[in-house]
C-alpha cells in the first residue's frame, strides 16, 4: 500500500515538472462540478484468528460486482494541478455465505451499501488526468457464522487509497479507470458454543477496480 502511494506521488510530480516546462493550460477544462456512475469489481479478504487450539488463522475471500453513483468538484490551482472533493454511494447484493478454512466454519461478510468522501489530486495532460485519491467511508455490513449462530449487521468504517486516469471525451463528458485499496476497522464478535467461548476480531481488506463515466457542468 505504501508502494502504491509513493508511485502515485512520483508519477504526479514527474508529470507536473514536464507540464511546468511546457506552460500547459490543460487544467482549465477540469474546473467545476460533475456527477457520474461507476461499475466496480471487488476482491475482499477476511481473516479471523484461530477460534480453537491448533486450528490456525481462518481466511475467506470473495469477488463480487457493485454499482455506485459519485459526484464531486474540481478546483484548478494553476495550469496543470487539479484538486477536488468527491463523494460516492455504492450498493450491491452479495451473499454473506462464504466457506473458509477450518472445521465447521463458514464465516462470511456481506456488503449491502455504503459511501465515502475522498480527496483527489491530479495533473492535467491534454485531455487526460492521472490522479491519486484518499478517502474515508462507511459500509453497512452483515456478518454470519452458522456454527456459532452469528448473524450481526452493523456499520463498518474504512479508509481507502488509490488512483487512476480520467479522460475528457468531450467538454462535458469524461470516462475513468481507477483502483482503490480499502482497509476496514476490526469487527468484534463473541463466539460461544461447545468448548469455545471467546471474542475475536476480524482483519478485512478489499481491492476495488472501477470504470466510470461522468457529466461535467
Amino acid at each position: 500500500m505504501k508502494t502504491l502511494a509513493i508511485a502515485a506521488a512520483l508519477s504526479i510530480a514527474a508529470t507536473s515538472a514536464v507540464l511546468a516546462n511546457e506552460g500547459s493550460t490543460a487544467a482549465e477544462k477540469w474546473q467545476g462540478s460533475y456527477v457520474g456512475v461507476k461499475a466496480d469489481y471487488n476482491n475482499m479478504t477476511t481473516k479471523l484468528p484461530e477460534v480453537v487450539r491448533d486450528e490456525g488463522t481462518l481466511k475467506g475471500t470473495k469477488s463480487y460486482f457493485s454499482g455506485s453513483l459519485y459526484a464531486g468538484y474540481n478546483h484548478v490551482f494553476n495550469d496543470y494541478l487539479v484538486t477536488g472533493l468527491e463523494t460516492t454511494f455504492s450498493v450491491n447484493n452479495t451473499s454473506a455465505k462464504k466457506a473458509m478454512k477450518g472445521d465447521n466454519v463458514d464465516f462470511g461478510v456481506q456488503n449491502r451499501f455504503g459511501g465515502d468522501v475522498g480527496l483527489r489530486v491530479g495533473v492535467a495532460v491534454g485531455d487526460f488526468m492521472p490522479f491519486a485519491k484518499a478517502s474515508f467511508g462507511m459500509e453497512r455490513v452483515n456478518v454470519r457464522q452458522n456454527y456459532f449462530k452469528l448473524d450481526k449487521t452493523y456499520n463498518k468504517f474504512y479508509y481507502g487509497v488509490g488512483g487512476g486516469v480520467e479522460w475528457k471525451v468531450t467538454d462535458n463528458v469524461s470516462i475513468r479507470g481507477e483502483y482503490q485499496y480499502k482497509k476496514y476497522n476490526k469487527g468484534s464478535y463473541h463466539l460461544n458454543r461447545d468448548i469455545v467461548n471467546k471474542t475475536v476480531k476480524d482483519d478485512t481488506g478489499q481491492h476495488t477496480y472501477g470504470v466510470g463515466v461522468a457529466y461535467h457542468f
